[in-house]
Order: C-alpha cells, then sequence, then structure tokens
C-alpha cells in the first residue's frame, strides 16, 4: 500500500513524497506435539473382576423363539466364562418387567438363577425403548459387591413402535439426557446398545440415545455423527451375540489422552475458543462442524478418537513384535480464515519382555500395587516330599502372587535349620529380582532335599544289611 506524505518547514518551503507500506497478514503456527505413545495391550484382561451387568432384553413378538434361546445360550457362555459378577434383569416388549432376585437389591449373584428367568422368556407385544429404561431407573439399587466395570447392556430386534405415555415414540434428546445423568450418577462405566434382526446400519440414531461412554452428552452424536457412537453395535447375527457381549463386559487397558490445542499458536489473529477445523488419516478427511465434534481412526499405530476441541483418546495395538509408528494430521483455521496443518504422531510399543525363571514368569517392571509383602519361606529338607510337589507348588503361588501387580515390595526370609534374610534384610521393589532371588534359595532347599533322600536310602541299606546279619 503506498502511502502519501506532504511536508513543510518553518519558513514555508514545502515538500512532497510518498512510501510503500506492507501489512503481513499473521497466520497461525502449529507446533508438533510429542509422539503419543501407548503399550500394546496383548489380549490381556487387567481386571480379574466380573462385570456388574444390567441387562434390558427385547422379548417384543418379533424376536423368534430360535432368537430368544440364541441370547439365553450367549448369555449362559458370558456368565460361564467368568466375566460377570452379577446381574440385574429386565425384559421390555409393550412394557417392561424387573425381576427381582429377592435379595442384594434385586441383584442375581446367582447366575444359574438368572437363566431360568431368561430361559422363561416368551415373545409377544410391541417394542417400547421408553418403558425399557423405565423398568431400570425405577428399580435400580447399587450392586451387591463391586465388580470390575458397571455396564448396561440393551439388546433389541427392532425399532421402538410405543410411547409407554412419555409421548415420544423412542428416546427423545430429554429422555436421552435423563438416562445419561442417570447413568453417571450412579456410576456406570459405560452403556451399550445391540441391535439385530430387524435392525440395520439406518437404525442407529434409534439406539444410540442409551448407548453412553464417559464424557458423553446428548448432543455429542447426532446427525451424521450419530454413527461414529462406538457402543451401538449392530449384530448381522444373533449368535455374534456372545463374543459381543463378552468384549463390552470385560475390562480394558488403560488409554492415553491429551490435547493437541496446546501446540497451536494463533498469533494476532487469536479466537476465543479455539478448535480443529478438521482431521485426516489416510486421505479420510473429517470437517467439524455443528453435526459432527468427533472422529475415529484405526490407525496402523492403533485407535485414536479426536474431538473439535482438540481432545483425543489413543488406544494401543493389541499385539505387535515391534515398535509401530503412524500419524493424523489436524488443521485449524484462525479469526480470518488463515489455516495450519500439523500431524500428531501415534505409536504403539512392544510391551516389556519378561524374566523366566524354572518355567515360571514374572513380568518385568515396576511394581504398581501398594502392599508390601514379608514372606517367610521353608525350605527345609521336608518341602521334597512328593517328588518336589510342595517346593513346586510354592515356587508357582508366588510367581501367581507377584504377577497381580497388587505387590509394591517384598522382604523374603528362609528358614530350615537355621533362618536367613535375602538381600540383607532389605526390601526387593522389583517382583523380577525378588523371585529370582527365592529361586536361587530355593535351589538350596532342593540341594538339601537330595541329601536328606540320600541319608534315607544309605539308611535303609544299613538296615537291610544289619536284618541279614
Amino acid at each position: 500500500m503506498d502511502v502519501g506524505v506532504a511536508v513543510s518547514d518553518s519558513v514555508g518551503n514545502e515538500g512532497n513524497g510518498s512510501f510503500t507500506l506492507t501489512i503481513d497478514d499473521d497466520m497461525p503456527t502449529i507446533t508438533d506435539a510429542e509422539c503419543v505413545v501407548d503399550v500394546e495391550t496383548g489380549g490381556v484382561v487387567t481386571s480379574t473382576l466380573g462385570a456388574d451387568l444390567v441387562l434390558m432384553i427385547d422379548t417384543s413378538g418379533s424376536v423368534s423363539s430360535s432368537d430368544l434361546d440364541s441370547i439365553r445360550d450367549s448369555l449362559q457362555t458370558l456368565f460361564n466364562s467368568g466375566a460377570v459378577n452379577s446381574v440385574f434383569l429386565t425384559s421390555f416388549a409393550s412394557n417392561a418387567t424387573f425381576y427381582d432376585s429377592g435379595e442384594n437389591g434385586g441383584w442375581f449373584t446367582d447366575l444359574d438363577a438368572a437363566i431360568d428367568i431368561i430361559d422363561g422368556f416368551i415373545n409377544n407385544g410391541f417394542t417400547d425403548y421408553d418403558a425399557a429404561i423405565e423398568a431400570v431407573t425405577d428399580n435400580f439399587t447399587a450392586p451387591p459387591s463391586v465388580g470390575g466395570k458397571l455396564i448396561s447392556m440393551f439388546v433389541s430386534d427392532g425399532e421402538p413402535n410405543q410411547d409407554n405415555g412419555s409421548g415420544s415414540v423412542g428416546i427423545d434428546s430429554e429422555e436421552e439426557s435423563g438416562w445419561i445423568n442417570f447413568l453417571k450418577n450412579n456410576d456406570f462405566d459405560e452403556s451399550f446398545s445391540v441391535g439385530y434382526g430387524g435392525l440395520d446400519s439406518s437404525d442407529i440414531a434409534a439406539l444410540e440415545p442409551i448407548a453412553w461412554t464417559e464424557g458423553e452428552t446428548a448432543v455429542t452424536n447426532q446427525g451424521s455423527s450419530v454413527a461414529n457412537d462406538d457402543n451401538v453395535i449392530i449384530l448381522d447375527n444373533i449368535d455374534d451375540l456372545s463374543s459381543t457381549l463378552e468384549s463390552t463386559v470385560t475390562t480394558t487397558p488403560d488409554s492415553v489422552t491429551g490435547s493437541v490445542i496446546d501446540t497451536i499458536d494463533f498469533g494476532a489473529d487469536e479466537i476465543t475458543q479455539p478448535e480443529l477445523t478438521s482431521v485426516t488419516y489416510n486421505g479420510n478427511t473429517t470437517v467439524f462442524d455443528a453435526n459432527t465434534s468427533s472422529e475415529t481412526f484405526n490407525t496402523n499405530a492403533g485407535k485414536i478418537t479426536i474431538n473439535q476441541d482438540g481432545s483425543y483418546t489413543f488406544t494401543a495395538l493389541d499385539q505387535t513384535s515391534s515398535d509401530v509408528e503412524d500419524s493424523i494430521s489436524y488443521t485449524v483455521t484462525d479469526s480470518d480464515g488463515d489455516t495450519a496443518t500439523a500431524d500428531l504422531c501415534l505409536k504403539t510399543t512392544d510391551s516389556a519382555p519378561s524374566a523366566e525363571v524354572d518355567n515360571v514368569t514374572v513380568v518385568e517392571g515396576q511394581n504398581q500395587g501398594s502392599l508390601n509383602l514379608q514372606l517367610i519361606l521353608d525350605d527345609s529338607g521336608s518341602m521334597g516330599f512328593n517328588n518336589d510337589a510342595n517346593l513346586n507348588a510354592m515356587k508357582q503361588a508366588i510367581a501367581d502372587l507377584f504377577n497381580t501387580g497388587n505387590i509394591n515390595s517384598v522382604r523374603v526370609i528362609t528358614f530350615s535349620g537355621d533362618a536367613s534374610s535375602l538381600n540383607g534384610g532389605g526390601w526387593y521393589t522389583n517382583t523380577v529380582d525378588a523371585y529370582a532371588a527365592i529361586n536361587s534359595a530355593l535351589k538350596l532347599a532342593e540341594a538339601r532335599i537330595m541329601m536328606t533322600r540320600l541319608r534315607k536310602r544309605s539308611k535303609t541299606s544299613r538296615n537291610r544289611q544289619a536284618v541279614r546279619r
């Protein structure tokens, strides 16, 4: 831009000129964040506690007898797997029924008794989603003992066609908000909606209001983003219900969470509420708008869910023989339309190796538990009775205890004729080191066991010789 200038001095002399003024637009900049790293999950369930499971099962007229048989068989398989601690059981059709166990606030801890109830289900009537929700919210009490997770599971073969007197067929946004508040107030971990039979991907919107995960609100998954709700599950075959149920109630490994917003500098064109404009993976771009506020990509390195506000959740691959790295890109736009794009690096690392001693494996790494344990172990010759079974059983029991992850530190004392403290009487803060020391000490016990056996054989031989004389 050219700017004209006129000047004059004290005696009236004048002059004219000009200069060029260049204004550079301030562009947003992004500093690449550190790589998001998570360790492979290994398919291991991180909690040995079964889930407390709230069941809402559709028994309307469209559900065939064979479907009910498949549901019962799937639940029987789930219960037999040990993945369930207790069950809160309801069914729904034109109305809904809560099945009270008669104890524990209505929860079934006797899972066979719950199966007996399910075995008696009869298919009849219409499909009322509102009644199903009401049967749970009106009768719910906390589970009798805390399991690994508290899960709600809704299973239906058809769209809702009755309103339970609510005035709206299906779950509207106000009813969804009430349901979410109920789940949050009662410390649910997740809620799942499973559709089969007459339901397909076009019916996700009917099921989605009942599905929920932490952080979700009634407006999180609406419009085109409704298909992004991973807690809505459409089955092609009802016989797949068994594996679906087990995958939802088992405890999954922790994910890594964070935000990319802190890496963005909007410069002079700062905006009050910074947000992402779009995200891209493998050539597929999702543009955020009023209807789409989140996207999930299954990358080569793991699963990433990234939100319009810049927050993300990353879960590692189940198994990998080496570290795997990938990335997604995200774009921001400042207040006058300038854009900037950066990559978010994602990485799954191969899990830590193990230390193996005498075919008993103890997982390597610092302990995460809170228990400080003092072990006093008998390593005398009598431990060798039953062909060393006593000694081997003790080693296996110690390994199993260490692998629970509940141990913070270990101090070990062994005794036979005398007592001896390992590690100079100090504490082991690593269970691998502790087990290796215990194993070494017990090898001495094995030597004493062998000597005991030799003495017995020698004594027996002398006795036999004395008898001959």
